[in-house]
């Protein structure tokens, strides 16, 4: 791969396209907090649900899911 400074062409290969590995961006970033921002991972998909709900347990449940969602990923404490 070109170094930051070398420009890409098509005939470089890749359609001139530059690939670039997520831990090279990550590294040296610390973990976000409440407080300091930082590298996050994604939630889990949450599957939409129907609206209206049956009740209200129904709607506490799918709320929750998303909460645990979160916080697994740890985009919330």
């Amino acid at each position: 791969m070109a170094n930051a400074n070398t420009k890409l062409y098509a005939s470089q290969g890749n359609g001139g396209k530059a690939t670039v590995n997520l831990s090279d961006i990550t590294a040296g970033l610390s973990t976000a907090s409440t407080t300091t921002a930082g590298t996050v991972k994604q939630a889990q998909h949450i599957a939409n649900v129907a609206v209206p709900f049956a009740d209200l347990t129904a709607a506490a449940n799918a709320y929750n899911a998303l909460l645990a969602a979160m916080q697994t990923a740890g985009q919330m404490a």
